[in-house]
């Protein structure tokens, strides 16, 4: 069952399973966005979907205290309200808090790049909680999820977050003790901030303080450019297949997520570096190859050169 805001009709009615409110009726009856966006929740029955409108929305924070999916119906960006409840801590400073079971919320866009602390998605309490295909635009001192809730599920997936410029002080990510059973899968951080080739950014993006959070298949995508520490010397050789190949892996050793699949299994997730020659994460397979393919250019273009001055001294 969905349940539906638009922003069309005359008034707030219900027409079978779709509830409308208008933008005549948001003026009359002097509706915020945090007010407009919480009736649709309340109107939305337990184990219901809850589908917000294209459009943008300052926020003063909404607490789901039902089990209902939340869905984006197109872009839909939704940020904290500017100044909102500033004197309080950033934990306070929230788009959405989660306070109950079998909560998923997906399809947004969540931004919080002007200055001032606040965090998109906040999970106080509940088990079974799904967070996918949302995208988390995030200045250095706010964070795009937190958890501290008691729970065996918790599933972070298919997320796009992008790292603003600037110093990052707060991790954009972190989940407390209480959690037994968290899965961040097919995320991708991505971002041109030179911040997040620095070799410490990892304990500033992801706080991991609970036992067996697999991290499978998360991504990293780096916009801005590489100089010549970054790549160790290697952007003088002659070679564009060479320069490219050697890019490649460098940004596989940079990549902040940690490629490990059971944070049990590591002294300290947050710091543990990338297992070049774990077979369960595949990536001693790419270096492996990369290193082959470098291999053989290298070689193919000495074999080139060298019979080139052979011919040079035949004519």
């Amino acid at each position: 069952m969905k349940y539906i805001c638009c922003l069309l009709t005359a008034s707030i009615i219900m027409m079978g399973n779709i509830h409308y409110v208008s933008a005549w009726e948001k003026i009359s009856r002097k509706l915020s966005d945090t007010e407009i966006i919480k009736e649709i929740i309340d109107s939305t029955p337990d184990g219901g979907e809850c589908l917000i409108p294209e459009g943008y929305y300052e926020i003063d924070g909404i607490a789901i205290h039902k089990p209902i999916t939340v869905r984006g119906d197109g872009l839909v960006t939704l940020r904290t309200r500017l100044n909102y409840n500033n004197s309080s801590s950033i934990e306070q400073n929230f788009v959405f808090a989660i306070w109950t079971d079998d909560v998923a919320i997906e399809g947004f866009r969540f931004d919080s790049t002007y200055a001032g602390g606040s965090v998109g998605i906040a999970h106080y309490l509940g088990d079974n909680i799904s967070i996918r295909d949302n995208y988390f635009s995030i200045s250095g001192n706010s964070m795009a999820i937190i958890s501290k809730a008691n729970s065996s599920h918790c599933v972070i997936d298919g997320n796009r977050f992008l790292e603003k410029q600037g110093s990052r002080t707060t991790p954009m990510i972190q989940l407390g003790k209480n959690i037994t059973g968290a899965r961040l899968s097919n995320n991708i951080l991505e971002g041109d901030s030179p911040e997040l080739l620095a070799p410490d950014f990892v304990d500033k993006f992801l706080a991991l303080d609970t036992e067996h959070a697999q991290l499978i298949n998360n991504e990293f995508e780096y916009t801005g450019t590489l100089s010549h520490e970054d790549l160790g010397g290697y952007e003088d050789e002659d070679l564009p297949e060479i320069q490219e190949a050697f890019k490649v892996d460098r940004l596989i050793e940079l990549n902040p997520w940690p490629t490990i699949i059971d944070t049990s299994t590591a002294s300290n997730a947050r710091t543990s570096e990338p297992s070049k020659s774990n077979p369960d994460t595949g990536d001693y397979k790419s270096h492996l190859t990369l290193s082959i393919v470098v291999i053989l250019v290298i070689a193919i273009s000495a074999l080139s050169r060298m019979t080139g001055r052979i011919l040079g001294k035949i004519k």
